[in-house]
């Protein structure tokens, strides 16, 4: 089931990819602490992350509003990844995957930084602005 829903946001129409975000925040939500699911975890750290980046960047078309909406799931999403793992998941972004996908580390902190202090709404913005300049080599 987790495999069809990380599918389905990355690779449906705008809508079917806003319904999966909320529901992987939901999954994070209720199973990302310590034991509650074994390996849910590092599923989230290797599938689930990496959608909320691929999609984005690679498929979402940026002038649709529904897509707009979608990164506003994202941004849920990665919001609840810090509620449950804090410390744990902002380390993982900057040690491990970022640079997987070769973002910069001026670009990697200010993310961090966002991702702590500004709450969805004010950064749905400032993640579609990162998700456009990400898509430009």
């Amino acid at each position: 089931v987790l495999r069809t829903i990380v599918q389905g946001a990355k690779n449906s129409e705008p809508v079917i990819q806003k319904i999966c975000f909320q529901t992987l925040k939901k999954f994070v939500e209720a199973w990302g602490s310590d034991g509650k699911l074994e390996g849910f975890v590092d599923y989230s750290y290797k599938e689930i992350l990496p959608v909320c980046f691929i999609a984005p960047i690679q498929i979402f078309d940026m002038t649709d509003a529904q897509a707009f909406l979608a990164i506003g799931e994202i941004a849920g999403v990665m919001k609840a990844m810090i509620n449950c793992r804090g410390n744990e998941f902002l380390l993982y972004l900057q040690n491990q995957y970022l640079p997987s996908i070769h973002v910069q580390p001026d670009v990697t902190q200010e993310l961090l930084v966002k991702l702590q202090e500004s709450d969805i709404k004010s950064l749905k913005p400032y993640l579609k602005a990162l998700f456009m300049k990400l898509r430009t080599p």
